[in-house]
């Protein structure tokens, strides 16, 4: 039997070390400049690879089991929609680890920027904006959850002040992804992507900054949030029960 906080703290124990080994590792290599990529870029390259996937993959499964108790302690009546849709979200955002696990933004063998878009950048982009979809969500739905309750304490206002901080944060980083995309898939020098060789950028523009800034942001918010529920599970326990199935002669 076990504390349910000892499994918040793995969980995001884990989190903070498969993004924070492999990242402060690539930096070390000089390969960014400014050293700012986005969490995606760091985790393109090996073994750093293997590092968040070793670390995110269980951090994720931790993190379901986490989502499922946080969902059965913010019982509050007439608000079981908002609860319902932030477990889902919540379950979402930590699934999206793996899929993110699965299919890296890296280096490939392929010809051309065409079939790299298409089988690395859409793929991964797909997880990356589930993830960061799903988190913002999860915050603001808590906001929601706990906005004029009738035991208000630090918590309850910290869970609000998150969403003050994610909300702006997630509507400037799309506008600054989508000028982004725009300028990496546009056209260079009349080329078409099927005639190009790609390779990942490495001298981040300030667009990459604001992008990485607003990325960071949300991913913090989302811990922020998640650690809002220590007093609560330093309440509960949580522990595996184990049946013994008696079998008849």
């Amino acid at each position: 039997m076990a504390k349910c906080s000892h499994l918040l703290f793995l969980t995001l124990g884990m989190q903070v070390l498969g993004i924070f080994i492999p990242y402060i590792s690539v930096l070390q290599k000089n390969i960014f400049s400014p050293p700012l990529p986005f969490i995606s870029q760091t985790v393109g390259f090996s073994p750093e690879c293997g590092i968040f996937t070793f670390f995110l993959v269980p951090g994720s499964f931790f993190g379901i089991i986490l989502c499922f108790i946080i969902h059965k302690t913010s019982d509050i009546q007439g608000k079981q929609f908002f609860q319902n849709a932030s477990f889902l979200f919540g379950v979402l955002y930590f699934m999206s680890w793996v899929f993110l696990c699965a299919s890296p933004f890296t280096f490939t063998d392929l010809p051309n920027k065409y079939e790299w878009v298409l089988s690395v950048l859409c793929v991964h982009m797909t997880g990356a904006m589930l993830m960061l979809t799903s988190s913002v969500f999860f915050v603001i739905l808590q906001a929601i959850l706990y906005w004029n309750c009738k035991i208000n304490t630090d918590n309850y206002f910290y869970r609000q002040k998150m969403s003050y901080i994610i909300t702006p944060a997630a509507f400037v980083g799309l506008i600054s992804l989508t000028a982004l995309g725009f300028e990496e898939l546009s056209l260079e020098e009349g080329q078409s992507m099927t005639q190009m060789v790609y390779l990942l950028p490495t001298k981040l523009s300030m667009k990459y900054i604001i992008t990485a800034v607003c990325e960071w942001t949300i991913t913090l918010s989302m811990w922020c949030t998640l650690l809002t529920y220590y007093e609560e599970m330093q309440k509960m326990n949580l522990f595996i029960k184990v049946k013994r199935k008696k079998i008849c002669l």
